[in-house]
Parts: structure tokens; C-alpha cells; sequence
């Protein structure tokens, strides 16, 4: 929504905040017993007073040129794509928020960027206290014109009753009117300094972990049996989209739409669209966290969860790491930290041990040559197939499929060494924080005959790791009854005793709760549609009838795909 300026602003306020250069020099105010409100608040534009310029609420992303693209080659940076929920303002523009007395601590934390990198001049951003009649700055940052990347701001408040005042103009005085590109804030939020009693949750979701690779990852191994863990967890599909989906709605892929679309009759051979479908207005675990006040990220490295899925729905920050495991590691312990006041809900999808397998080169002692390479298994992939032109396609000698094993081993001993690393750092700070362990699907090296995933519903792809783990208050428990794994999110709800609008979840006591265990709708052509298990414990074969998931297609925002296209992206783009 775009509101107007207020037609009343006083020009002694254009004059203090935008002309004045002493006006943005002001001393800071910095109190260490700064008031809060009644908890967590997310400002909204609505309840902001714009004084000058226009102000929307859209996300806006900052990413690099990598974004999208192989993003597993090693000279991609770590850091890729930001996508946060924000306010979008004119240069120059100013608005303020108001703010009650409070006799509790509270911290402002929000970021500013400009949307398009340009020659333009240095913009400086700053925030400010007003209180009767007088301005003290808060916090300021100066951007270079060339540069869109996000800037952190995070303040202590003062206790009196004021306002909060939010600007941005070029740095320069005799530019202090001048228009220039559209900047964004992200979107404001005050918490309590003192920390609340709820615990801190990590929610370790890892893609293309079979459930018996497990051995090869021993401090995931270890983590797992220090808690609850379900051995006979079973994914709702064979492939990303519509698993993940799952498990941040704990619905199925037949409810809530989001995967791939319709199969035309007969594989054509041609390069594919797989007409990929995006999430319907379904309500997300993220969103319930965000709700009940957590400070919530997501740090994914599938390009098939990026934004344009809807699954960013909920996360305050939303960012895309290249495809190595230590990718995550700086900017979640950055993030972890600045949000040390706060009870955090922490999301780290790892792409390993997916496709390509690429273990450290410290890793590959013993491996020799990766018979993969010399297949080429993109030219298969970006094609329409049938199961019986994947099959022969990797009819590979048993020595080659062996060795092909111990590339992807690797891949999963290397995610596991950089997973105790990071665990290890986070716990240190939160040591009785909630994890929950969770895999996609799975993968098939062979077993029946085929290998990767999306083409079939066997063991090997729809069998995964599940487990959930709080020190001194989970005992150790292996529960060996099958299960659907994407209700392990909504289960983390209901142990928190937090209020969602989700489906109960069949990994708790609820009696409501859906306990089938199905999985459908598959990636690529299946010699069959999925499979569900029956109450002797026995699983009936779904047909293939090639149709397709039901959500809406994806929408890529406007100030992304302008981007984009400034970056070379051509064509269309919904992967």
C-alpha cells in the first residue's frame, strides 16, 4: 500500500532533517535500561506517520550475480540473496512511529539498503528520537551508491514516551532535496531486552539424506539418539518442493498445492518446464513463531526454495547461501547474536549431500575419479525422461555404482563435521535450545535399479532422518512406529504451547490428527504416483495419472526480477 505524505509537514522538520548537516550529527542516545512495551512489536506502515515521501510494504532482497545459478562452485561468495519483509520509501522520504513510556528495556533492530546499485551519490540513513519538539540521534549509516546490500541498525531506546523518526537523503547538504533511487527498510521491530522464558529453536532440515546414511554422520548420529527420534520417518514426496512445504504447513502436498504442475502425456524428450506451483495462502510454522515472538531466519541453499514459493511466509530474514556446508556458518552466528535478546527460531537448510557431490578436497583421499563426471547427468535432468531412459542412462557397472556411493558418503561425513561446528558455537550460548532434525528425502544409489530422486517412491527416497532433541528435558526415546515426517513442525508448535492456525500434528497425542503416511507427487515421470501405508503395515502403489500439484505459479517481485535482468538473467525464470 502506498500512503502519501502528510500534508502538514512543518518545513522547520525538511529543514532540520534533511538540510542541516548538523541535524544528522547529532550525539546519540544510548540507554541501557531502555523501556519496552508489552512484548515483541513489528511495526507496520500503517501505523507509521509519513511526513515526507511515499512509503510501501513489500519484501526487498539484496543479492549477488550468483544468485540462482551454479551456485556450488567454489568462487561464489557464501552469501548470495536477502530477502527481508520491508518498507520501500523515495529518496529523500521521513517517517516516525510513536512510543510509549515504558519501565522495561527495549531494543529497536531493523536495516537499510538501497534498491538498485547506481553511480549516485552517498545516501545517508538515520534514525532519531523526537521528544518534545527536540531531535537526538539514535543510529546512522552512510551508503554508497553502488552499493544494495543491507545495513544493519539495532539501537537501545530511551524510556520516556517519543518517537521514533526514520530518514534517508543524500549524504551531500546541496543534495539534501534531490530525488534519487528507492531505498528500503526492513521492517522495524522493538523486543524486550530481558529474554523471555520460551527456548531457542534450531530446525536442521538437510536435503538428500537417506535415513540409513546416518553412520556416516556420527555427531548428527549422536545428537539424534540423545533425544526423541523416529526410525521409520517417511517423507510426504520425493523432492524438495513439496516436502518442504509440508513441513512448514504440516498439510500434504495434495492440500497445499505447492510443487510441480501437470505431465503432458507422453515424455517428449525436450528441455522441460516443469511449470512449477507456489504456496497457496496456507499458514506457515514460521509465521506462528514470528506471532509468538521469536526472531525468526531461514538460511536455505535450493534454488527451489527461493521467495517466489511463498515459503519465505513468516521469516523475518530469508537468505540464500551457496551450496557448501560451511556457507551458513558466519552470518547464522552473526545473526544468532544479534538476537541474543530475543528467543530465536533458526532454520538451516544444507544442499549436502545433494547433487553434485562435492566433498572438501580434504575429503577425497581414496575416492579416485567420480564416475559421474563423465555422464554429464545435467543433459538427463534438464530433459523430459521416462524411468526407463533414467535407468539406462545410469546403467553403470557395479565397481562404478559403489564408488559413486562413497562420493555421496563423503558428501554427508563432510555436511556432519560442519554441522558439529556450528551446533557446538550456537549451543554455547542457548545450551537448552530446541532441535529438530529433519530430511527432505532421501536418495537412491541403485537400490531399485535407478538412482537420484524425484522418479520413484522407494525406501532408499522417501525414508528419512527425524528426530527432536532438547537437552534436560527430552530423555532419549527411539520410536520405532511409522510416521509422516512434515508434522514435525507443527509438533514443534504444540510442545511450545504456541497458538497456530496448522493441522495437529500425527507425532503428538492429538486423536484429530491425520496419521496416514503417504507420498506423491513426484518430480519427474514415476512408473508410479507414490505409495500410502496401510493399516497391516503393508503399502499399496499409487497410479501415475500425471497430474500435477495445485498452488498458484510463482510470482518473482518486481524489484527482484529488475534486478535480475540487470545482473543478465534472460528469459523466464521459475527455478
Amino acid at each position: 500500500m502506498t500512503r502519501p505524505a502528510h500534508s502538514a509537514l512543518p518545513a522547520s522538520w525538511c529543514s532540520l532533517l534533511l538540510l542541516t548537516a548538523g541535524a544528522w550529527s547529532c550525539s546519540g542516545h544510548h540507554s541501557t535500561t531502555a523501556p519496552l512495551g508489552a512484548g515483541v512489536v513489528h511495526f507496520s506502515a500503517d501505523a507509521c506517520q509519513l511526513e515526507l515521501g511515499t512509503l510501501i510494504e513489500s519484501p526487498s532482497a539484496s543479492f549477488t550475480p550468483w544468485y540462482g545459478r551454479e551456485a556450488w562452485k567454489q568462487e561464489a561468495p557464501d552469501l548470495l540473496g536477502d530477502l527481508r519483509p520491508a518498507f520501500v520509501c523515495d529518496l529523500p522520504a521521513l517517517f516516525s512511529y510513536p512510543i510509549a513510556a515504558n519501565a522495561t528495556p527495549q531494543r529497536l533492530s531493523t536495516a537499510v539498503r538501497r534498491i538498485r546499485p547506481s553511480s549516485e551519490e552517498t545516501m545517508r540513513a538515520e534514525v532519531f528520537w523526537r521528544q518534545d519538539g527536540k531531535l537526538q540521534s539514535l543510529i546512522a549509516v552512510e551508503i554508497l551508491g553502488s552499493d544494495d546490500n543491507w545495513h544493519e541498525l539495532q539501537v537501545d531506546l530511551p524510556v520516556e514516551a517519543g518517537e521514533l523518526v526514520f530518514a534517508h537523503r543524500f549524504a551531500v547538504s546541496g543534495l539534501a532535496e534531490q530525488s534519487g533511487l528507492p531505498v528500503a527498510w526492513s521492517q522495524p521491530v522493538l523486543a524486550p531486552l530481558a529474554k523471555p522464558q520460551q527456548p531457542d529453536v534450531i530446525l536442521l532440515t538437510i536435503d538428500t539424506l537417506r535415513a540409513d546414511a546416518i553412520p556416516y554422520a556420527p555427531y548428527l548420529e549422536e545428537l539424534m539418539n540423545s533425544g526423541k527420534r523416529w526410525q521409520a520417518a517417511y517423507s510426504p514426496s520425493n523432492w524438495t518442493l513439496p516436502s518442504y512445504a509440508s513441513l512448514m504447513t504440516g498439510l500434504s502436498p495434495q492440500e497445499h498445492g505447492c510443487g510441480r504442475g501437470p505431465f503432458t502425456p507422453e515424455p517428449t524428450g525436450a528441455v522441460e518446464n516443469r511449470n512449477f506451483r507456489a504456496l497457496g495462502v496456507a499458514p506457515t510454522v514460521a509465521e506462528a513463531m514470528r506471532d509468538a515472538g521469536y526472531a525468526t531466519a531461514m538460511f536455505y541453499q535450493n534454488p527451489l526454495l527461493e521467495s517466489w514459493t511463498g515459503l519465505q511466509r513468516g521469516f523475518d530474514r530469508y537468505l540464500r547461501t551457496a551450496d557448501r556446508a560451511p556457507a551458513h556458518h558466519q552470518e547464522a552466528c552473526r545473526w544468532w547474536q544479534a538476537n541474543s535478546h530475543r528467543a530465536r527460531f533458526l532454520t538451516l537448510h544444507y544442499m549436502a549431500p545433494h547433487l553434485p557431490y562435492l566433498p572438501p578436497a580434504s575429503a577425497r583421499g581414496g575416492l579416485g575419479v567420480n564416475p559421474l563426471d563423465a555422464l554429464h547427468p545435467e543433459s538427463l535432468f534438464e530433459r523430459d525422461h521416462s524411468p526407463m531412459e533414467r535407468q539406462a542412462f545410469f546403467d553403470l557397472p557395479a565397481a562404478s555404482r559403489a564408488q559413486v556411493a562413497l562420493w555421496y558418503q563423503a558428501e554427508v561425513a563432510a555436511m556432519d563435521a560442519e554441522l558439529r561446528s556450528l551446533i557446538t558455537t550456537l549451543r554455547a550460548s542457548s545450551p537448552d535450545c530446541l532441535i529438530l532434525i529433519h530430511a527432505d528425502h532421501g536418495e537412491e544409489l541403485w537400490d531399485a535399479g535407478s538412482f537420484e530422486h524425484g522418479h520413484s517412491f522407494d525406501d532408499s527416497v522417501i525414508h528419512v532422518p527425524l528426530a527432536m532433541v532438547r537437552e534436560g528435558f527430552l530423555h532419549a526415546e527411539s520410536i520405532t512406529q511409522p510416521v509422516a515426517a512434515h508434522h514435525l513442525g507443527t509438533l514443534m508448535l504444540e510442545e511450545l504451547g504456541i497458538p497456530n492456525r496448522l493441522p495437529a500434528s500425527s507425532l503428538g497425542d492429538a486423536k484429530q490428527a491425520d496419521r496416514r503416511i503417504r507420498s506423491t507427487f513426484p518430480l519427474y515421470r514415476c512408473a508410479y504416483g507414490g505409495r500410502e501405508l496401510q493399516a497391516d503395515g503393508s503399502w499399496r502403489v499409487l497410479a501415475f495419472n500425471f497430474e500435477g500439484s495445485t498452488g498458484n505459479p510463482g510470482i518473482i517481485q518486481p524489484e527482484t526480477a529488475a534486478r535480475m535482468a540487470a545482473l543478465g538473467y534472460t528469459g523466464e525464470r521459475n527455478d
